[in-house]
């Protein structure tokens, strides 16, 4: 089974339209803690080669030779199918958590951002 890169960063979900699909409350509690509610395709998961090296991040691609995952820092790794001994899901989200370390002035002008997020078309830089 494949999976194709999803819409927004490989690293973060798609954002476009956040304001309409979140409330207030929803937002800030993506932020302040992430796995809480998983978006679907950004488990963490845990595989364990053969070799005994250990890596993790979110599977974005996965075949039956091979597993492609993004790691927290944006960079991807492939492994063979064939040089995994063990693979699990965490219930953690990739997105890192401490975003409860923001001051609360910070936290509402973020979210009030996010909220102006009402289309499908993303945001200009």
């Amino acid at each position: 089974m494949s999976s194709s890169p999803r819409p927004g960063s490989d690293v973060g979900p798609d954002l476009s339209g956040v304001g309409i699909r979140l409330t207030t409350d929803n937002i800030a509690k993506a932020i302040i803690k992430p796995s809480a509610d998983i978006t679907e395709g950004y488990a963490l998961q845990v595989v364990q080669t053969e070799a005994g090296q250990i890596h993790s991040g979110a599977v974005i691609r996965e075949t039956s030779a091979a597993v492609t995952l993004l790691r927290s820092d944006g960079t991807q790794i492939k492994i063979d199918a064939k040089d995994i001994e063990s693979r699990k899901r965490q219930n953690q989200s990739v997105m890192p958590a401490g975003y409860d370390l923001f001051g609360a002035s910070q936290l509402a002008d973020l979210i009030a951002w996010l909220r102006t997020l009402k289309d499908g078309a993303r945001p200009a830089d």
